[in-house]
């Protein structure tokens, strides 16, 4: 039986900020672990790019969340019980064939505690991938950014929703929502 964990998943589209505001949560406390959904895929994939991932056959990425469901369930149990756990991750996937919904199940499998979704103006995300040369990111537009953001969103809703699972909707600079998540285990 796997331990219990609280386990936060915080999700948005690609160059909301997700790295930035999971960066300020742990420069607050030390206690935090931090998984990235392409990282563990990577360390069982070890042969493949991170950012190339996208770009496998639909069906290759959607058999990547179960390794991905696999890898985080490996690492959870090298975590002493009650640990807080931040996991970043994606309800979408943008391939060069469209929009790739993560099922369900997948977020099912990770039992988190709470969602804690990022979202932005979609030309302050665009702007921002812009600047970015860190990540091999497709170009979108801002339109295309938010549809891949609004369908997040409803993801979002309907997977917290399924789950009884609370979920926040706010950007990666609440500052306040920072102190708020030190000061409860219900965001």
């Amino acid at each position: 039986m796997l331990k219990q964990h609280d386990i936060t998943v915080i999700v948005g589209v690609s160059g909301v900020g997700k790295s930035y505001f999971v960066r300020s949560l742990l420069n607050l406390s030390n206690d935090l672990i931090h998984f990235s959904a392409g990282t563990l895929i990577k360390k069982r994939l070890e042969k493949i790019d991170r950012d190339k991932l996208r770009l496998l056959s639909t069906s290759e990425v959607l058999q990547n969340q179960y390794v991905l469901v696999d890898q985080f369930n490996e690492e959870l149990k090298t975590i002493e019980e009650g640990r807080r756990i931040l996991f970043d991750a994606h309800m979408v996937i943008d391939t060069d064939k469209g929009l790739l919904e993560i099922p369900f199940d997948v977020f099912k499998k990770i039992k988190p505690s709470r969602f804690i979704f990022l979202q932005e103006n979609p030309g302050v995300i665009l702007e921002r991938r812009l600047n970015d040369s860190s990540r091999d990111r497709p170009q979108r537009s801002e339109d295309q950014i938010l549809k891949q953001q609004s369908l997040s969103i409803k993801l979002a809703r309907e997977y917290a929703g399924k789950l009884s699972k609370p979920v926040v909707f706010t950007n990666a600079n609440n500052t306040q929502l920072l102190e708020e998540f030190f000061d409860s285990h219900v965001v």
